[in-house]
Order: structure tokens, then sequence, then C-alpha cells
């Protein structure tokens, strides 16, 4: 039986690839900060920091392990010092890398992002187009990809840039349009929402990287919805099958994104500066490579993902009440002014 390290593996990604690995008979191993209370016999939660090496080389002693599944990572609404995020995002990935070629761990798999293009795009991001990050999050995974393909020469090294995954147990700040939609107010949009922005299907993610265990070489892929609607359409799409009557609003650009940065830096607003700044832009991700080098197809658009989404939104909703992880409903802040006045 193969063994397959996670790391992250308590996290939104890291719950679901490790079952569906777990039902292809791998051995899993999880190390996260996070406790883990997962149970099935052939899987293993260790608390632990990839930042630090003796944590790792612990792992060693108990498993051999055929390809890590790297996806530990710190999000930027997380970020208390500037010098923690980096430590974990950028040191913690080479920590890993080193950690792979020392124990001759075959294979490493990354989960990056959409977020190392910080502005608007008129035709799909291809794999070898420049990157631009404007935010640190972005620039993180920029400097973490950097350092994985130092080491192309010893591992196989493949990284999937993805952009917001979406599933229906993942709410966190979406569930705040979900509330708008339940309580039939206005749905706001930043511009007329004309402009469309790829979201994917967190199970077409992880079909996307089970392919990659035999993947024969290194390589970057690009993978995202297909037919991505735009914001106007999308949300029609979502009131129309919830039956709501909410109305759709705009915002003119100019006006709001000054307000959005003031409560980003007063820490009143549940966005990310990369979230803020994109939700009047086209961002949209090539996945030709990926279909044509993993066989690999999207299953839902952005409009059949989110009213999953929904769905599961409004019959679990008194369970979402509380936190503000992904699994939970985000934190208002000064959206609920907005919400007041809708």
């Amino acid at each position: 039986m193969k063994t397959i390290l996670i790391t992250g593996g308590a996290g939104f990604l890291g719950s679901i690839l490790k079952k569906e690995l777990l039902n292809k008979k791998y051995q899993v191993v999880s190390i996260d900060l996070q406790k883990d209370d997962f149970d099935h016999p052939n899987f293993t939660a260790v608390i632990g920091d990839i930042i630090n090496p003796k944590a790792l080389a612990k792992l060693s002693q108990k498993y051999t392990f055929s390809a890590i599944f790297h996806f530990a990572a710190m999000m930027p609404h997380a970020v208390k010092k500037r010098q923690d995020f980096w430590r974990t995002n950028v040191d913690g990935t080479k920590n890993i890398a080193d950690f792979a070629k020392k124990y001759h761990i075959p294979r490493l798999i990354f989960a990056s992002t959409n977020c190392l293009w910080g502005k608007a795009t008129k035709q799909a991001i291809k794999e070898d187009d420049p990157l631009c990050p404007q935010e640190i999050y972005g620039k993180s995974k920029m400097a973490a990809e950097t350092i994985l393909r130092k080491y192309e020469k010893d591992l196989k090294i493949i990284i999937f840039r993805c952009p917001p995954i979406i599933d229906e147990s993942r709410i966190g700040i979406i569930g705040i349009m979900f509330e708008f939609v339940r309580e039939n107010r206005k749905l706001w949009m930043v511009g007329k929402g004309h402009n469309r922005y790829q979201l994917v299907y967190a199970g077409d993610v992880t079909e996307a990287m089970l392919s990659a265990l035999t993947y024969p070489q290194s390589n970057i892929f690009n993978i995202g919805s297909d037919s991505v609607p735009t914001f106007r359409e999308m949300y029609t799409f979502i009131i129309q099958e919830s039956h709501s009557k909410s109305r759709l609003a705009s915002f003119p650009p100019y006006i709001i994104h000054p307000i959005m940065r003031l409560a980003a830096t007063l820490r009143i607003s549940p966005l990310s500066p990369y979230a803020e700044n994109m939700l009047d832009k086209n961002v949209s991700l090539d996945t030709t490579r990926a279909k044509q080098e993993l066989n690999w197809q999207p299953t839902l658009n952005n409009s059949e993902m989110l009213l999953k989404a929904y769905t599961y939104f409004t019959t679990h909703r008194k369970e979402l009440t509380e936190g503000t992880t992904n699994k939970d409903l985000a934190k208002m802040g000064l959206i609920k002014i907005l919400k007041i006045l809708s």
C-alpha cells in the first residue's frame, strides 16, 4: 500500500482529497497545525508545523512516502505578522521540498492560485504568461513556485493554479451573498456585473490532483470551470433557481473601491485585498493544458457550483452561524450596514 503525505490535511481541500485517496486504497498521513478528528484505519493525523524541519524528519522515521500533496498555507485574512506569513507559505514550502529531496520522495504536488495575477485580463491566462501578483498571498505563492521549480531535477514538481474553490460545504465569504438572497435583499455588484471571474468545483480539483499521481514529469497546470458567466448572469441564475425576490443593484467602482480599502485597513471588511480589487475585473485561466495532458474536464460551471453551495447553505444554516472558516459563515463587518440598507 502506497503512503501519501498531505500538508494541511485538516483544511478544506486536504479533507476532501484524503477521503478520495483512502477510497483508492492509499495510506494517508496528514501534518497540520490543527487537530484532525477524521477517523479511518489507514489515516494518521500528526499535529506539526511545516516550518519545523524536525517535525518533518520524524515522519521519515515511520513512513516511506510515494508523494506529497502540499496544501499548507496561511491565508490573507489570518495575517498578523508579515514575517510569519512568509515563513509558512515560502520557507515552509522550501522545507517540504528539502524533505522530499532528502528522503527520496519522488513527487510533490502543490496547490497554487490565480492570485498570481492581480490585474484584469482580456484573454484567458496561460501557464506561461507573465505573473503579476499585487498582494502578499499571490506574492508568497509566486515565491513558493519559484523555489519548487529549482527542485525539478530531483523531483517531479506538479503545480496546480486554482481560482477560488467552491463546494457545498465551503461557505465562507459567499455565505454573505447567500444571506442576501435568502432574505430577498438587493444583491450588490461592483459596476454593472458584466465581468467574468472563474471559479472551480472542489470535486474537479481533486480529480485533477489525483491524476497527477501518475503524470510522468514536472509541469504547471491551470484548472478552473468552463463557460464562465458574468456576475450578473450568475446572480440572476441563483435568484431564479432559489425563488428569491432579490433584485440586482450596483455600486460605481470609483466609489466602492476606496471604501472597501479603508474597511480593510480598519479590519472591518470580510474581503481580502485581492478579492476586493477583483470584484469588477475579468479573470479566467486557460485550462487547455490540463485537459490535454491529464485528460481532465471540469464538471460544473460557476452558476451550478454556487447553486449547489446555496442549497447546502439553506439546509445547514443553523450549523454555520458561528466561526469564520471556509466551512462557516464569514463575518460581515462593514457589509452589515449594506445589508440593513438593502
